[in-house]
């Protein structure tokens, strides 16, 4: 896919959450490279329905995470 899920497990109010949207882009290193990632959507879900199960256990039930932002890969 195109689109980047970031789980918020320290919620919305972390700082580098607030940058990323102020600056509306970040750069992510991942699996040994480096991407660009534009238009962060911030979005309130308590299912987290992006995740894989598992994922959704740990997140959700154990960290009590309920927000993930969603961001495009920059295609330049």
């Amino acid at each position: 896919e195109d689109f980047y899920v970031i789980f918020l497990t320290y919620g919305s109010d972390a700082q580098w959450v607030k940058n990323v949207i102020a600056a509306g882009s970040c750069l992510l290193e991942t699996r040994g490279r480096v991407v660009e990632l534009v238009e962060p959507e911030l979005i309130t879900d308590p299912e987290l329905r992006p995740a894989p199960p598992v994922v959704r256990f740990v997140e959700g039930r154990i960290a009590g995470a309920t927000q993930y932002l969603r961001m495009r890969r920059s295609l330049s």
